[in-house]
């Protein structure tokens, strides 16, 4: 969207600039399939019924980990837009260990406006008052694991609000009857046998590649032992998909059978896992199991470190490979595809079988009451610690098998002594997350075969020695408080990913960048640094110049905000950017969604610096463009990249006092066709002199 409040805008449909897709269909395409079983029809109808109802303002939904509550919900949601049953639905995901922002900004999000503020009361205030402004509104809250405290969030409840009701779900009928007051719970039961059949046999593409009779005997046995449980059934079947040779699903079988009760969904996700074959695709999901959050930048940069891409040298390779093993995640029914954002979710079910696993047959430390015996911690491969599990670290730990090391936690009165790290010179990756380091422990010299050095929202004071750790192929300071940038990082010449984003940093001493040759991707979004103009290059005191950019000729991805035109050095190395989010101008921010993997927002000062500093060869294939008072700029198409604009979705222009044409086709050349062949979205604002958007002959794409 356009940075500040729009003073008219210009829509509608654009023929011969783009072909949009039909929206029915595009719908049908978003929209995953499902089918309300009879079995639990009557349960989809009463909670349709009970929303309906004027004297109802809560309702629950609530059954076995698995079974399709959130499935439900959607639909139900689905259902009531539909029906317009409400002006407003806004769906939320609670989980354990709520997150009070994360759930308020997911609301606002919704609500289409931006809640700010640190403070916990002023966000719920905000969006108090927003919720009540809506004539009638449906909160679903999804996955309550313990009693929620709405009035903390934000939501309106009992006489506050008339036109309000929340919908919840949950594992635990208590929670919701006893805990939340809701007085309409409704229970989702698992299928029918005839349902858990017709569901596996379309998952497991049984009755569309095989008729055999013994697959069809087996696969009734198999649904019987999954107990009705969705999850478990989708999972299983995922896993034997395409499969056709008999003893696949005969040992699927055996192995089932050998479990009994609940056991038997942990028995089908094992069954899933095993059957992924590739260990490469095993260690992903077991490291998505072991983060309890959705990031797939951390899942590249744990990977990377730990080596899990083989053949993908290049972080741009890394990052294709990773997208490739979650989609194949997906399609295994183990990772889930997520609607928060996030590129993927996993089941609680799921992941409480990968922490399984992780513990017992991977030496992961994922959980801690006490620090285990020494013969424990040489078996550990990894160790994962969040927030909540640890108050105390021992003097040193003694893991010679250890690869990965995460610890997350917010008390400053938790220290690391200087020997911590000297037992673990086996490690590859490491993250310390929301520590107050006033230096780092002295024993990380030791860490020669470390490439992931995570220092992710901590308090950070002298950090100079990671200088000393030269195989560092990718350092990560995101929104950390940090001093000063320090000079002997210049010594990670194999440095291939360094992650600013939100960091306090605002100098870089000068040289550092550019020994940063092999650098392939650099995020400095949020993260404002003051540059000094090229020409004022001297001494090693100096703040580092864009000019030090020309050295990164490997550069793929670049997110940065260059807040004047005049600081632009010529030849910047663009050419190879694949990915990028780049603002130049002082009135952008990164506030909002930036829609497209390669983002540009310009306002330029200077006549034709477009042309002759590096950012016209990024025109070329922009997604999202936003321009801002460019001067010597009348004709959009012609003065900016007269071959047109082949990639570009997004097309934002404001505040410009010499614009008259978006596009003058009388002066472009004879054989152009479509200038905006996928525009999906033109917003112009406070263009004084704009006459058309198109002048000249009007042509169609052919």
């Amino acid at each position: 969207m356009m940075e500040g409040a729009p003073k008219f805008q210009v829509g509608g449909k654009l023929e011969g600039i783009s072909q949009p897709k039909d929206p029915q269909k595009l719908s049908a395409l978003s929209m995953t399939d499902f089918k309300v079983y009879k079995s639990r029809e009557s349960t989809f109808n009463q909670v349709v019924e009970a929303l309906a109802d004027p004297n109802v303002n809560m309702v629950g939904v609530y059954g076995l980990g698995g079974v399709g509550k959130s499935t439900l919900v959607d639909h139900i949601n689905k259902k009531v837009v539909e029906d317009q049953l409400f002006s407003v639905v806004v769906p939320a995901t609670v989980k354990q260990n709520p997150v009070l922002e994360k759930i308020q900004k997911k609301i606002a999000e919704t609500l289409g406006f931006e809640l700010g503020g640190e403070n916990e009361i002023l966000r719920a205030t905000s969006l108090h008052a927003k919720l009540k402004e809506e004539k009638s509104i449906l909160v679903i809250l999804d996955d309550l694991w313990e009693v929620l405290d709405l009035k903390k969030i934000g939501i309106p409840i009992g006489n506050d609000h008339k036109g309000w009701k929340v919908l919840l779900t949950s594992r635990n009928l208590d929670v919701l009857s006893t805990g939340m007051g809701c007085k309409s719970n409704f229970e989702l039961k698992v299928l029918s046998k005839g349902e858990a059949l017709e569901l596996f046999k379309n998952m497991s593409e049984l009755e569309n590649s095989d008729k055999n009779a013994e697959l069809q005997t087996i696969a009734t046995q198999i649904v019987e032992l999954c107990g009705g449980l969705p999850i478990s059934i989708v999972t299983v079947a995922g896993a034997l998909r395409n499969k056709k040779d008999l003893h696949h699903w005969e040992d699927a079988l055996q192995r089932l059978s050998n479990n009994m009760g609940m056991e038997y969904v942990n028995a089908s996700m094992r069954l899933s896992y095993d059957f992924l074959g590739s260990p490469e695709l095993k260690s992903i999901f077991l490291l998505c199991g072991m983060m309890p959050y959705s990031s797939f930048d951390d899942l590249l940069k744990y990977g990377k470190g730990l080596g899990l891409f083989r053949g993908s040298n290049s972080m741009e390779d890394a990052r294709i490979r990773l997208y490739t093993l979650v989609s194949n995640l997906k399609a295994s029914c183990l990772l889930l595809e997520s609607d928060s954002g996030n590129d993927y979710e996993m089941h609680d079910v799921v992941r409480e079988l990968a922490i399984s696993i992780a513990s017992k047959d991977k030496h992961v430390l994922l959980k801690l009451d006490e620090w285990p015996g020494e013969e424990k911690m040489k078996e550990c491969t990894k160790i994962y610690l969040s927030y909540n599990d640890i108050s105390q670290l021992p003097e040193e730990l003694i893991c010679p098998n250890i690869n990965f090391f995460y610890l997350g936690c917010a008390d400053p009165s938790l220290s690391i002594t200087n020997d911590f790290f000297r037992g673990m010179q086996s490690l590859n990756a490491l993250d310390l997350s929301r520590m107050h380091l006033n230096s780092l422990p002295t024993s990380i010299r030791y860490l020669s075969n470390l490439q992931t050095l995570c220092l992710d929202r901590c308090i950070l004071g002298d950090i100079t020695l990671i200088g000393n750790l030269k195989n560092l192929h990718v350092v990560s300071l995101v929104s950390s408080e940090i001093k000063q940038f320090p000079f002997e990082m210049k010594n990670l010449t194999k440095l291939q990913l360094l992650d600013l984003r939100g960091s306090k940093i605002r100098e870089i001493p000068c040289k550092v960048q550019a020994s940063f040759k092999k650098l392939e991707e650099l995020n400095m979004e949020n993260c404002y640094i003051h540059w000094e103009a090229e020409a004022v290059l001297g001494n090693q005191s100096t703040n580092a110049s864009l000019a030090e950019l020309r050295n990164l000729e490997q550069l793929t991805a670049l997110n940065i905000h260059i807040r004047s035109d005049h600081l632009l050095p010529s030849d910047l190395p663009f050419s190879k950017l694949v990915r990028y989010k780049i603002l130049i101008g002082d009135v952008w921010n990164w506030s909002g969604k930036l829609e497209s993997s390669r983002t540009l927002k310009l306002k330029l000062n200077t006549r034709n610096v477009h042309l002759e500093r590096g950012v016209k060869m990024l025109l070329k294939g922009v997604e999202a463009l936003y321009l801002d008072e460019l001067i010597g700029v009348n004709n959009v198409l012609y003065d900016l990249n007269e071959k047109g604009f082949a990639e570009l979705k997004y097309l934002s222009i404001q505040n410009n006092p010499e614009i008259q044409y978006i596009i003058d086709s009388s002066i472009e050349p004879p054989d152009h066709h479509a200038v905006f062949p996928k525009l999906e979205s033109l917003i112009l604002n406070d263009l004084i002199k704009l006459e058309k958007v198109w002048h000249g002959q009007f042509k169609t794409a052919e």
